[in-house]
């Protein structure tokens, strides 16, 4: 039997042993902090890269928590061989913060590559509590090192306006080799803001004449931000929205423009929406002169009777661009006819309406059939601007009201532009029409290219509709789209006896495009009767993929973009493939900058596929759309078009055509038209190379023996060049003789 003394001794055991195992797993959770409060700094940062998260984390808040006193070592570390570890320090240099910014400005000029370009990546992670170290990373941007002039510019661009002492060097730098730096320096220049106006002009320059359209939408985009006012910037950006290649480039401009626009309009924006809404404006003597009215009574007006209000209408299109916010307004109201008229004096307005460019996307989608239409032709006639509607237009396409339809396509066709995101729209109005909409989606279609490689079945199902605009158009649109419409020559061939002399003459014209080797067909004698019979035309030797002997020839594919470069300017750019320089460092981007592992994810080669004799790639015939495709490719390059020339190559790289898949490699390895990337140029050089091309061969050498995509591999490389000379390659030759030296 227990009694109470038991009970109260089992009782005392038992608050023993909790409190036991309290304090047994309280010094077990204690362990590691106090493990790493004595372990050296050198230890600490080798747990940096512990596979328990937990010692890493604690590892990196003891080294934080040290601060001064882990710089130093820290700081050797940057100068490592082990990229994971130099990555790990310089996150907790730039936690450390103010401290460490003494110390990274000195490893600026430190001997060790690597070291200067963590070091610029931490400082730039701090932000603005760097600014001590403006003037140091000032210094960098003269580094020959390409990844430390990068770094540093970003650095400056995160640390901000203190950065204004270092504006005259991040003005030199926008002339630098690298489009990465350029790049950066544009970017830090706007973040400077005012204090960097004295690189104004110098920005200007590189926002319209730049080779890379990465560095002019960088340069566009800070030129406000330093100086708004600037004589010259609202030329320069009017400029840029009509006459720049790139699409990217032209929107930033165009959006640009419209806040400046907009921002002028601003304080009489509010006036006027006072003076609209006031009981006065509603008094107004109905009789009184058009001339005498203020912008807000005349507005009013146009909700009236149609005589005065007509008058009304017609006194705002003289007022021009001081109306615009007041019709604003209006299409946001609650009458239907004041929204529709305020509408159609927008559109008649042309560009002056640009500050009306939101509220005009907005009424595209209004109640009123009349109005979405008057809205969708306004946004066509502002020009640039409306194309910043690009997505409300493309959704009108699809409209239930043929008038709202047609406005749309029209408006879409009167930009001239390309526009690869609304050709599932205007394909759609092929068949939905009416007729007025089927002639601007055709052009539309046209203007855009061989991005509308999608539409060329709409387009040639259109070549047999009832109205000779269309057909003419859509043969005009195919020719404009180009080898990839050869699915339409058929038809296009039969228009040649069409009874309308537009569309025989549209369809010869694309014939021409589309295959310029293939035989035209005979027309009738008199063009103004159709021939009745049906004579079959002559085989087109592109149709069926042969070609006579004649025909064939050897393609000099080029062995290096410099092949292409038609402007001796830029002597940097490319590296020649006979010469053996140290390999360009990858671009890094704008901070942080991401740290590339120690085992790069391409595996080395150590046994070449069994390509040991290869057959011959085929020479490409003359009228080949592959080959039509790469020759328009060299011709986007030679003209600095270097992104339109990507996309075009891409086009014949993804249907196995070995000489587009080289070149692509090429724009890839070296940043053109494109982002740098080794590890794509390496995937299209792999696919010409299984082809049995020779250039595909010789890239995958030059890989290989400079690292690019995959570790340094000089066995494989002296393979591939091997391989390369064998089918015939002038410069394998060169590269063996000179690896054997």
């Amino acid at each position: 039997m227990e009694t109470p003394g038991h009970r109260h001794a089992h009782l005392t055991m038992l608050r023993i042993l909790v409190c036991s195992t309290f304090l047994f797993l309280l010094a077990l959770a204690w362990v590691p902090a106090h493990a790493d409060g004595d372990a050296p700094t050198a230890d600490l940062i080798r747990r940096l890269n512990d596979e328990n998260a937990d010692v890493a984390r604690n590892a990196f808040d003891e080294l934080v928590r040290r601060g001064t006193e882990a710089v130093p070592e820290l700081i050797k570390t940057l100068r490592g061989t082990n990229r994971s570890l130099r990555g790990a320090a310089t996150r907790v240099l730039a936690r450390i913060g103010a401290p460490a910014v003494p110390e990274l400005a000195r490893t600026l000029e430190d001997q060790a590559r690597s070291a200067r370009i963590q070091a610029g990546i931490a400082l730039g992670l701090m932000g603005s509590t760097a600014s001590d170290a403006v003037r140091p990373l000032s210094r960098a941007l003269h580094d020959h090192v390409e990844d430390v002039r990068g770094n540093a510019a970003a650095a400056l661009a995160e640390i901000g306006a203190d950065s204004e002492p270092a504006v005259a060097d991040l003005q030199r730098i926008l002339a630098d080799p690298s489009p990465w730096v350029r790049r950066n320096a544009a970017l830090a220049l706007g973040r400077i803001g005012p204090g960097a106006r004295p690189a104004m002009a110098a920005l200007l320059e590189t926002a319209t004449q730049d080779r890379s359209s990465k560095v002019r939408s960088e340069a566009v985009r800070a030129l406000p931000r330093i100086d708004s006012e600037h004589p010259e910037l609202l030329p320069s950006l009017k400029k840029i929205t009509t006459t720049d290649t790139s699409q990217a480039v032209r929107d930033a401009a165009s959006e640009i423009l419209e806040d400046l626009l907009s921002k002028e309009q601003e304080d009489r924006n509010e006036s006027i929406t006072d003076d609209v809404t006031s009981d006065s404006a509603l008094a107004d003597d109905p009789e009184r002169s058009q001339s005498g009215q203020s912008v807000a009574q005349l507005v009013r007006r146009l909700q009236g009777e149609e005589t005065p209000a007509q008058a009304a209408a017609q006194e705002l299109k003289q007022r021009g661009a001081d109306a615009v916010p007041a019709l604003a307004w209006a299409l946001d109201g609650n009458d239907a006819t004041l929204r529709r008229r305020a509408a159609s004096v927008l559109a008649a307005l042309g560009e002056q309406s640009a500050p009306a460019r939101a509220a005009l996307g907005r009424a595209l989608s209004d109640v009123d059939a009349r109005v979405r239409e008057q809205a969708a032709r306004a946004l066509g006639a502002m020009g640039q601007t409306g194309l910043r509607a690009l997505p409300q237009l493309a959704r009108a396409l699809s409209d239930a009201d043929p008038l709202v339809r047609t406005a749309a396509a029209q408006s879409l066709a009167g930009f001239d532009h390309e526009l690869p995101e609304a050709v599932p729209g205007l394909t759609d109005v092929l068949s939905t029409g009416p007729d007025a909409a089927r002639v601007a989606a055709c052009r539309a279609l046209g203007n855009t290219g061989p991005r509308a490689a999608q539409s060329v079945t709409a387009l040639t199902d259109a070549l047999t509709l009832g109205d000779p605009k269309v057909r003419a158009a859509a043969a005009q649109a195919l020719g404009n789209i180009g080898p990839l419409s050869l699915a339409a020559l058929p038809r296009l061939r039969g228009l040649a006896h069409d009874p309308n002399s537009s569309v025989r003459s549209a369809a010869l014209n694309a014939i021409r495009s589309i295959s310029p080797s293939a035989t035209l067909p005979a027309q009738p004698t008199d063009p103004a009767i159709p021939d009745t019979g049906t004579p079959q035309p002559p085989q087109d030797p592109s149709m069926d993929g042969s070609a006579r002997d004649d025909q064939q020839t050897d393609t000099p594919w080029p062995t290096s973009l410099q092949d292409l470069e038609p402007d001796p300017r830029y002597p940097d750019f490319p590296v020649s493939v006979t010469d053996s320089p140290e390999p360009t460092p990858p671009a890094t981007p704008v901070i942080p900058a991401p740290q590339k592992p120690d085992t790069p994810q391409t595996p080395p080669v150590t046994a070449l596929p069994d390509l040991a004799q290869p057959s011959p790639a085929a020479p490409d015939p003359a009228g080949s759309p592959q080959a039509h495709l790469f020759a328009q490719a060299r011709k986007l390059y030679a003209s600095g078009r270097y992104e339109d020339a990507a996309q075009t190559l891409r086009q014949g790289a993804e249907t196995d055509h070995s000489p587009s898949q080289v070149l692509l490699g090429m724009l890839f390895r070296e940043g053109r038209g494109v982002d740098k990337d080794n590890e794509e140029a390496l995937r299209w050089f792999r696919h010409a190379s299984a082809l049995g091309d020779a250039a595909g061969y010789y890239n995958m050498g030059w890989m290989y023996e400079h690292g690019l995509g995959v570790p340094r591999d000089v066995d494989a490389a002296r393979r591939w060049y091997e391989r390369a000379a064998k089918r015939g390659h002038p410069a394998a030759g060169d590269r063996l003789k000179a690896m054997r030296e």
